[in-house]
């Protein structure tokens, strides 16, 4: 039998009891930890400081623990392709 345990709920009834687990929850809090620090850079577009926002942390946390798991952002656009874009219709064509 496993020496990490978790309290389960069985399907039917209310009796409580313990569960073998796979993971302990150090691993199980860094893998939900990760998760939604992916989740707020997507729903912010990348943008660190939102995310960090969104997260309820400062953007130092934010980056700490992004370097941690490994997580790294596209690299951003140049200047130059930032004015690029400005001058493009959305069909593609110049202006």
């Amino acid at each position: 039998m496993s020496d990490r345990f978790r309290v389960c709920r069985p399907a039917v009834g209310w009796r409580w009891r313990l569960c073998s687990v796979g993971k302990g929850l150090k691993e199980q809090v860094e893998k939900l930890e990760r998760r939604l620090i992916l989740n707020a850079l997507e729903k912010a577009g990348g943008k660190q400081s939102l995310a960090a926002k969104e997260l309820w942390v400062s953007e130092r946390v934010l980056r700490y623990k992004m370097k941690k798991y490994g997580l790294k952002l596209e690299t951003k656009l140049s200047e130059h392709d930032r004015i690029v874009e400005k001058f493009i219709r959305p069909d593609k064509t110049e202006v």
